[in-house]
């Protein structure tokens, strides 16, 4: 028979306020963790169910900073800005943790090429230098992220290169002008799929709605699914998506 926390693990993707419920009889639970060090925190964190993080750590105590078998806290399954904000800024999470391996949270982000929004915010807490700093990209065609000042000079700048220059609202960071660019500096025509990915992201630019949560979170699958593309192609996988990340 699995363990109880095990059972509540399971549950969190899809009903996570029915764990909250039964922590309201078994709070003690919320401190518990399975085999490999895998907790509540964790899950909610990387589902991105905020009650249920606030829940667990505030009104049953758990460690926001607890670890997994990998060394690493709740900070490394968040997959969204609001989420982030919440562990660092509510619940009082440790950004400068590292994990085993010696990495932070942003560290890791920016090793694997994930969730640039991401990059973005936590190089901010950390202050960080400049935005234009940040780069995920591989050889060829890339993405890269920073502020963006000029457009017209950045395309005369790059005449050997097809740009597309797309702003991108990131939480908590209001105040910064920042952009993805879609940059092909082979030399050779964009491919069919480089054509239809700057085509479906300029039509998300250009919808009046462009800062809403939800048109946001496609962009970012966007983004991420092309740097998961260009990733898989440099490494020979043959286009093969990359692993989802082990939850």
């Amino acid at each position: 028979m699995p363990a109880e926390i095990d059972v509540l693990l399971n549950l969190v993707p899809v009903y996570p306020d029915r764990v909250a419920a039964h922590l309201t009889k078994h709070p003690d639970i919320a401190k518990q963790a399975d085999d490999n060090g895998y907790s509540l925190v964790h899950a909610a964190a990387s589902y991105g169910h905020i009650d249920l993080l606030r829940d667990v750590v505030t009104t049953h105590g758990a460690n926001v900073d607890m670890v997994d078998a990998d060394g690493e806290t709740a900070l490394y399954m968040a997959e969204t800005v609001e989420v982030d904000q919440c562990l660092v800024e509510e619940l009082g999470a440790n950004h400068q943790h590292t994990n085993n391996d010696g990495l932070t949270a942003r560290q890791r982000i920016e090793e694997e090429a994930e969730w640039p929004q991401l990059i973005v915010w936590l190089r901010g807490k950390e202050g960080l230098g400049p935005l234009e700093d940040v780069q995920i990209a591989t050889q060829g065609n890339g993405l890269q992220n920073g502020n963006h000042t000029d457009s017209a000079n950045s395309h005369s700048q790059n005449t050997s290169s097809s740009t597309t220059d797309i702003p991108v609202h990131v939480p908590g960071l209001e105040g910064q002008n920042i952009t993805f660019s879609l940059i092909d500096s082979s030399g050779e025509p964009p491919s069919e799929a480089d054509t239809e990915l700057r085509q479906r992201i300029q039509q998300l630019a250009d919808q009046d709605n462009f800062s809403s949560p939800e048109t946001q979170e496609e962009l970012r699958r966007l983004i991420v699914g092309a740097i998961s593309d260009i990733s898989a192609e440099a490494n020979g996988s043959g286009g093969e998506p990359a692993a989802k990340r082990t939850r």
